[in-house]
């Protein structure tokens, strides 16, 4: 939902960004699986991963949302499936109530394409397709939480579609006002934040006006 608003936010490199980071802070990210620190390191430019509009030409090392959906060809297990006309291996969505030719929704999650996979086929054959797996978007958070916190930022949304490292500003009744890492202005429609963020909001609101008594 927020995706339109990283067009207003002027992005730092990521060398700029790490090179402020403490050597501990440098190794709770280089502590991360490949996919989620890509993930953790795009947030730190205050990019979001890139949607999809299909599953064709993945690339190895390529962060991405979802499209709408993806066929299903063949399911493997409860977390693996073969999809789009048998040339991607999907892994980390729950197949539970998923049959085959059925589509699965794929928007809201976010996915790492680690590169060729190969596996055996029904017939006892080999067949080498793209392996796209989900991202834990939870562990890249937890570690940008203390490192964005420390420095006066905040981490906003839960999701990767948020705007992930900001200062609050200021509220009113429908907008919320904050500062990205570059220094950029960005307003955000209350109704667009996170149930969490609203709260937040509000408790910093209600400390002002408390302040001003």
């Amino acid at each position: 939902m927020l995706l339109f608003l990283f067009a207003f936010v002027l992005v730092q490199d990521a060398e700029e960004i790490t090179a402020t980071l403490s050597p501990a802070e440098k190794t709770a990210l280089a502590d991360l699986p490949e996919d989620e620190r890509s993930y953790a390191l795009r947030l730190l430019q205050n990019k979001p991963p890139l949607p999809r509009s299909d599953w064709s030409d993945l690339n190895a090392g390529e962060l991405f949302f979802g499209p709408r959906a993806i066929r299903v060809d063949q399911i493997v297990d409860d977390r693996n499936f073969i999809g789009y006309s048998q040339s991607v291996w999907v892994e980390g969505l729950s197949t539970a109530g998923l049959a085959d030719d059925d589509l699965a929704g794929t928007s809201k999650s976010v996915f790492f394409c680690t590169g060729n996979k190969k596996y055996t086929t029904v017939l006892g054959g080999s067949k080498t397709v793209m392996h796209a797996k989900t991202v834990d978007t939870t562990g890249p958070l937890e570690v940008l939480r203390p490192i964005s916190e420390a420095r006066g930022y905040r981490v906003w949304g839960e999701g990767g579609d948020r705007l992930v490292l900001a200062k609050f500003l200021k509220a009113d009744s429908k907008v919320v006002v904050v500062e990205s890492l570059s220094g950029k202005r960005v307003d955000i429609k209350k109704v667009a934040l996170t149930a969490i963020d609203r709260e937040w909001v509000d408790e910093q609101e209600t400390i002002r006006r408390a302040s001003k008594k």
